[in-house]
């Protein structure tokens, strides 16, 4: 993907949180609500995925020549292995800047054989969004984006975007070396966190836990300019 595509990939992104946050203005977000339905949720649901597939689809490497299928005919299943192994997703948790915040992973049910829950729901929507609109739910909308979320922070050909949209805080690090650290995944001893207006995820070795109360404190006191106003003063140091 070269920086033309990923700035234009970043700015829908943060597109569809404007439109997200329209929904989150009117109904927010909780336990109670995340089943409700709302017009505006399938276009929501659908331009998302729609972004996902782009990349995902775009960006996967063939094992074998001549590979076994076209580009076209690939799926989320043949995904999985890959992108897995490349970013870990089914382990990665986010914070969803909500209140209260809480940690969504939106990957985390992904299998070989198995579709996250809301690509399924998106799906169906899809294709007949008449008959299937109530799988069109906030829930499935704000783990969608979730989804676009921790790709756009996983993947280093959007780190220019990231610094230029201020998604990104170095903290006391020099960018040059916190930049080679970080993108080494598995080998790499630090961290950032990439924020923007509805998420906090983590880059690099630490990965927030399940509970977020058991989120680090130095590592969000020095990286997480808005999740650490989401959790509180104990955060602040």
């Amino acid at each position: 993907m070269n920086e033309i595509e990923s700035n234009l990939l970043v700015k829908w992104y943060e597109e569809l949180e404007n439109r997200l946050a329209l929904v989150l203005n009117t109904v927010p977000y909780s336990s109670d609500t995340e089943d409700v339905f709302l017009p505006e949720l399938p276009n929501i649901l659908i331009d998302t995925c729609s972004l996902i597939d782009a990349f995902l689809r775009n960006g996967y490497v063939f094992k074998t020549s001549p590979p076994p299928k076209t580009r076209k005919e690939l799926t989320i299943n043949d995904f999985y292995t890959y992108y897995n192994n490349c970013f870990l997703l089914t382990d990665l948790n986010s914070i969803f800047l909500n209140v209260p915040a809480i940690c969504v992973k939106p990957f985390g049910d992904w299998r070989r054989s198995k579709a996250p829950f809301w690509w399924s729901a998106h799906n169906k929507v899809k294709h007949d969004r008449i008959k299937q609109y109530k799988l069109a739910t906030l829930k499935n909308a704000v783990h969608s984006v979730c989804a676009l979320h921790q790709i756009i922070s996983q993947h280093p050909s959007f780190l220019n975007s990231l610094i230029r949209e201020e998604m990104i805080c170095f903290g006391d690090y020099a960018p040059n070396y916190i930049v080679n650290e970080v993108y080494k995944q598995r080998n790499s001893a630090e961290t950032l966190i990439i924020e923007t207006k509805f998420f906090a995820t983590t880059l690099g070795k630490y990965r927030f836990d399940d509970d977020i109360k058991k989120a680090n404190k130095h590592i969000v006191s020095a990286f997480g300019k808005k999740l650490k106003r989401f959790l509180g003063l104990e955060y602040h140091y």
